[in-house]
């Protein structure tokens, strides 16, 4: 461990101790933590307030080393075997106990017992585990999911789980399949019990959690397993703009869910050659990976739903519960894959929303990258994982600066930043002006009822904000009030 390394502080996956306590407890608790996550190392013999390498005593270091590996044997179920080693930095002698993520959870103070005794690593601390994080590392240590288990509400509903759901589900797989690479295998009730969406019970097949999941998410016993979206004005949740509760299957709630960002966010005009080509401030497909990546590995024993966020400043994707067990926040970030809902993930993975294991953050981080705009931050509360991308349209969108200035003649709508960004002046408008303009834009047929019930605004708000856009030049009415369409002037 180096100097700068220590000065980042302590982490989900870092913790110093100043010195070793002669409450074993204290260190303990860590480990079992660590254990029943991604892993993690504790460093004896730095300060964690100050970070100062105070040290250890290099003559008793061996000794200290012999009674934190005791400790930990004697103290945590099952049996922990931690990596205890000494490393010397700025000079000085300090013990690293390196704790590898647990197979057999979930690990507890032995002293306590399983119930008060299991630890969860939530940031930079140690926390007690509560009924639903213990249920899970049972489920892990047992080497079964949520997911995977017999859905016992829906096993006797003839409404939500018959022949032509299941007919349904299969067909829906291999439409996905065929738009991914041509392909043309049968998928039937024998395939989705090799993926787990059915299991055999006294002779028949039955639905798994997933199977419920995928196809009834908003049925009232598996309300949460939904997706939730809204806009909001500002930079904070008072005032809404728009909002939508995703219907219908988890995999088309996706869809929809990606087309509410996209129709809250701006668009800019993008160069190519002596073509204007409108572009979003955001990577599409980055979004799309996120809203996936969310709904794919959230905790679907807890009672919230995927939650996405629109604000003037950002885009945050929430995803119930910590990452799953046995991985750590940076191991996610470095492509490591843990599957907490591995039904569900087979299942995309055939339709192709879930390309190769581990690679989603990468990609997303690629398409940011290409996209020339800030790469999402990825943070975990004690209630949820959040990735947030940072919203700012002026530096989202570069042009070829030796064709920029041909196009933009006649054009009355555009300007040219210093950035060599072509930008409708929509800008300058109010909120609620740009969120019609936008809905123009993608779809020049919308009746003002229309957009009245996308933007949950009255009728007669919407009239006025279109006599507003046709005053100030923006957009013009072609044809009969009934059945006619709308212009972007400057197109």
């Amino acid at each position: 461990m180096t100097i700068s390394e220590i000065q980042r502080g302590e982490s989900s996956e870092i913790e110093f101790k100043r010195e070793l306590s002669k409450n074993k407890d204290s260190l303990l608790k860590t480990v079992v933590a660590f254990s029943n996550g991604g892993g993690g190392t504790i460093i004896i013999g730095i300060d964690d307030k100050t970070h100062k390498v105070v040290g250890v005593d290099e003559i008793e270091a061996f000794k200290m080393m012999d009674a934190i590996a005791n400790s930990i044997s004697d103290g945590i179920e099952p049996l922990v075997s931690p990596d205890i080693s000494l490393q010397t930095v700025d000079g000085k002698t300090v013990i690293r106990v390196r704790i590898f993520a647990g197979s057999h959870t979930p690990y507890y103070l032995k002293s306590v017992g399983k119930e008060s005794g299991t630890f969860v690593r939530i940031a930079a601390t140690s926390r007690q585990a509560d009924i639903i994080a213990k249920k899970e590392l049972e489920l892990l240590g047992l080497r079964h999911s949520y997911d995977s288990l017999e859905s016992r509400s829906f096993m006797n509903d003839e409404q939500s789980f018959n022949a032509a759901t299941t007919k349904k589900l299969c067909d829906d797989i291999m439409r996905f399949m065929k738009l991914k690479n041509g392909s043309n295998i049968p998928v039937n009730e024998q395939t989705l019990k090799t993926l787990g969406v059915l299991k055999e019970k006294d002779g028949k097949l039955v639905p798994t959690n997933a199977y419920a999941i995928l196809m009834h998410p908003d049925r009232y016993e598996y309300l949460w397993s939904s997706i939730r979206c809204a806009c909001f004005k500002g930079t904070d949740k008072v005032i809404f703009l728009d909002r939508l509760d995703c219907e219908g299957t988890l995999y088309g709630q996706i869809e929809q869910a990606l087309k509410f960002v996209l129709r809250n966010l701006h668009t800019g005009m993008k160069i190519e050659g002596a073509i204007g080509k409108d572009v979003y401030e955001l990577p599409p497909q980055a979004l799309r990976e996120a809203i996936v990546n969310a709904v794919a590995h959230r905790n679907y024993m807890l009672d919230e739903s995927v939650k996405i966020a629109v604000f003037d400043d950002r885009v945050e994707i929430s995803s119930p519960g910590l990452l799953p067990p046995g991985i750590s926040l940076q191991s996610a970030l470095n492509g490591e894959s843990r599957l907490r809902n591995p039904v569900i993930a087979k299942v995309f993975h055939l339709m192709g929303f879930m390309e190769e294991w581990g690679s989603g953050l990468r990609r997303i981080a690629k398409e940011c990258d290409e996209y020339n705009v800030k790469r999402p931050i990825l943070v975990e509360t004690e209630i949820a994982s959040i990735m947030t991308f940072s919203r700012n349209v002026v530096e989202n969108v570069v042009v070829n600066e030796n064709d920029s200035q041909n196009v933009l003649q006649g054009q009355e709508n555009v300007v040219e930043t210093e950035n060599n960004v072509v930008v409708n002046v929509v800008e300058s408008l109010s909120i609620k002006e740009k969120s019609v303009f936008d809905i123009i834009k993608r779809d020049s047929s919308y009746t003002a009822k229309e957009m009245a019930d996308v933007l949950k605004m009255s009728s007669r708000q919407i009239q006025r904000i279109l006599a507003s856009l046709k005053e100030k030049n923006f957009i013009k009415h072609e044809g009969p009030d009934k059945g006619g369409h709308w212009e972007i002037i400057g197109e």
